[in-house]
């Protein structure tokens, strides 16, 4: 079931942020740094949960490990 970005739970929100390392925002250091020189992240983690939308199982209990990607809100009805 896909679950849109606002209405994820803390502990929800704190497993997207571990599953979705390549996100581009400026609060992933990992991304941030090599692309530091490169362009500007002007997006937060925030704002990138926001416009998202995320597969979880029936339950919301975990991510659902089918899918290996988030769901642009504008995708999502």
């Amino acid at each position: 079931m896909l679950i849109k970005g606002a209405d994820l739970s803390e502990k929800q929100r704190r497993w997207v942020l571990g599953a979705f390392v390549y996100r581009n925002t400026h609060e992933n250091r990992a991304r941030a740094e090599p692309l530091l020189n490169t362009c500007r992240l002007w997006i937060s983690d925030a704002e990138w949960i926001a416009d998202h939308a995320f597969h979880f199982v029936a339950d919301g209990s975990r991510l659902d490990l089918r899918y290996k990607h988030a769901e642009p809100m504008c995708l999502v009805g």
